[in-house]
């Protein structure tokens, strides 16, 4: 099955489960991983499971930062050791029942606090635990009163667990192609020209700020500069200061941008006079806070956009202007971007 949706665009989701190899966990997880990964030829989802990912990283980094960056959880609760109230000391394991006549089992201590930091970044989540509803106690505290509705399943093969997980996931209607960010692209103009009453003849360049979800709108988006680097020297030459942007067709500095839809901001600004030069100039009345860029000169230029929903999204762009006044503007992967 093929998965066509643009690698922006493409949903990642978080798989938290137990993995001990001495309780088959890691080859129960593996399959609804195939089951829901496009790579597999699963349901189309960018799946993050850790133990497939090799990363210098201490692991608790790659855990926070894929936690952060993804679109959808799912927590896969195992039973591990039964767990009994009222227990006096030592460390052997009572085998009585709990006083509801319902066992408690322990699960993965990593999955419940992964599954804790999901909650907390408002993740939309399935949950699934080991266990028929009416042989396990309910578990307690805050992971207790949101899992209110989990789905219970038999550990009977990896196939029925990931069919079960997959079959879920279809009726909760997760888009594949709706990711939890903003994404900034070159509007690819050729500089729009508008005459000025003092300036004479200037051109405006442009970048479109983009929401890559399909559901939820992004709100008060405001858009910096963040740096301006000497590609030849690798030093900045703006003055550090953070000044808002320019929206196209508006004097608001806090703009909307709906579900899958994109709004312009004034990137750069070229004034033609002889000879031309190029100006970043954010929504500011004091001239120190403006950046003027000469002929020939390359530049590494990030901006950066915030919004209430989604983290600061930033992408580096290669400008130049050009003795006929015409400007050279693309995506950078230069590595001065991130000098300071």
């Amino acid at each position: 099955m093929k998965h066509e949706v643009d690698s922006k665009r493409r949903a990642k989701l978080f798989l938290s489960c137990g993995q001990r190899a001495d309780l088959d966990e890691l080859r129960f997880g593996q399959a609804v991983r195939d089951a829901l990964d496009y790579r597999k030829g699963g349901l189309g989802y960018d799946v993050f499971f850790a133990k497939g990912e090799q990363e210098p990283h201490p692991v608790v980094q790659v855990i926070f930062r894929e936690l952060r960056d993804s679109d959808y959880y799912v927590f896969i609760d195992f039973k591990r050791e039964r767990l009994v109230s009222g227990l006096s000391g030592g460390s052997t394991l009572s085998t009585e029942n709990a006083p509801s006549g319902k066992e408690l089992f322990r699960g993965s201590l990593f999955t419940h606090q992964e599954f804790a930091i999901a909650c907390y970044l408002g993740l939309p989540f399935a949950t699934f635990r080991e266990g028929k509803e009416q042989e396990i106690e309910a578990l307690g505290g805050i992971v207790g009163s949101v899992l209110g509705n989990l789905e219970h399943f038999e550990k009977t093969s990896p196939e029925s667990l990931a069919s079960q997980v997959s079959d879920f996931i279809k009726t909760r209607g997760w888009p594949i192609n709706s990711r939890g960010r903003l994404d900034l692209r070159f509007a690819g103009d050729i500089g729009h020209r508008d005459k000025d009453p003092t300036e004479g003849w200037i051109s405006y360049y442009h970048l479109n700020i983009v929401n890559l979800h399909a559901r939820r709108a992004a709100t008060n988006c405001f858009a910096y500069i963040d740096s301006i680097i000497d590609q030849r020297t690798g030093r900045r030459v703006d003055k550090g200061y953070t000044c808002e942007l320019k929206w196209e067709g508006t004097k608001l500095q806090g703009v909307r941008i709906g579900p899958g839809n994109s709004r312009g901001i004034d990137a750069c600004i070229v004034y033609h006079g002889n000879p031309p030069h190029l100006m970043f100039r954010p929504e500011t009345d004091a001239e120190n806070h403006k950046t003027r860029a000469e002929i020939d000169q390359p530049l590494i230029v990030n901006y950066v956009v915030s919004c209430d929903e989604f983290r600061e999204a930033k992408q580096s762009f290669f400008i130049k202007l050009n003795a006929d006044g015409s400007v050279e503007f693309k995506p950078s992967e230069d590595p001065t971007a991130d000098l300071q």
